[in-house]
């Protein structure tokens, strides 16, 4: 596994250096202070579609890391060609409401 990237190209390049998994996603995570300190990042659902392609094409796989709020966002991951959503955050929310 390798990552995190936005673009096909960076994905293209970790799957031929050996990558089976390459984690997408700059800037949209829940605790992601990226976008915040240095104004980079890359809407969630573009590189998803765009590193998707990329890696299905050569036999690699994608994990889309970060951007998950919402039980419905984890479906745009997936329909946008995700193989796995990270979903830390999430999980955690819901830890918190079940414990207390």
């Amino acid at each position: 596994m390798a990552g995190n990237v936005v673009t096909p190209e960076m994905t293209e390049q970790l799957i031929l250096s050996g990558a089976d998994i390459v984690k997408v996603g700059i800037g949209p995570g829940s605790v992601c202070t990226t976008r915040k300190k240095t104004g980079v990042g890359y809407p969630q659902i573009s590189a998803v579609l765009e590193c998707a392609d990329a890696a299905h094409g050569l036999g690699g796989m994608i994990i889309s890391d970060g951007g998950c709020q919402m039980p419905g966002d984890f479906s745009k991951a997936f329909g946008a060609g995700a193989d796995f959503v990270m979903a830390g955050g999430t999980f955690v929310v819901m830890m918190k409401v079940v414990v207390n």
